[in-house]
């Protein structure tokens, strides 16, 4: 629900059953549609000059073209409205220690989900913006720390010329706050 008096929540959902349990849920207002369907006209009732936001939390790394997604998304965005979205980060140290062990073991959630068909770095997630006539205004990074041992061990390598991106090691996730470019 919204967490602002007078905010309104609309809800885009293609599955019929998923749609119907958020209403049942009390999810603010649910759209039977397919996201990338919705017109301005479609959600005038709610936002007449558009949304003040439009969230992608955890769904652009299962998209086939996120970037068209996020276009989308644009286009319903009122005049200081923005997008944002929450995505694994593939560059998290836990993701380097099974790729040092010869392994990337797909997973029901999280960095390594096997419905992911997308992966991020705070780079990619920058560029995917972009693609998608964005500018990102923040990122911040979810933190879960390497453990001491995996630090020291980091630390301690000669990497020859390569530059060790410690707070992506240390970044379990990328939230980013993007405004039309």
């Amino acid at each position: 629900q919204a967490q602002r008096p007078g905010a309104v929540t609309v809800l885009a959902e293609q599955d019929a059953q998923t749609a119907e349990r958020a209403r049942a849920a009390g999810v603010g207002h649910v759209i039977h549609s397919d996201f990338m369907a919705l017109r301005a006209a479609d959600v005038a009732p709610w936002a007449p000059q558009g949304f003040d936001v439009v969230s992608f939390l955890d769904v652009l790394e299962h998209l086939v073209e996120p970037q068209y997604a996020l276009r989308q998304a644009a286009s319903l965005l009122g005049a200081d409205g923005c997008v944002l979205a929450s995505v694994p980060n593939v560059g998290h140290w836990s993701v380097l220690a099974d790729l040092l062990e010869g392994h990337w073991d797909y997973a029901p959630a999280g960095i390594h989900c096997i419905t992911h068909l997308r992966f991020f770095t705070r780079s990619g997630l920058h560029r995917l913006m972009a693609q998608a006539g964005l500018r990102v205004e923040a990122i911040q990074g979810t933190p879960v720390p390497m453990p001491e041992h995996f630090a020291r061990a980091i630390a301690q390598r000669p990497w020859g010329g390569l530059q060790v991106d410690g707070e992506s090691l240390n970044t379990y996730a990328w939230l980013v706050r993007a405004v039309p470019a």
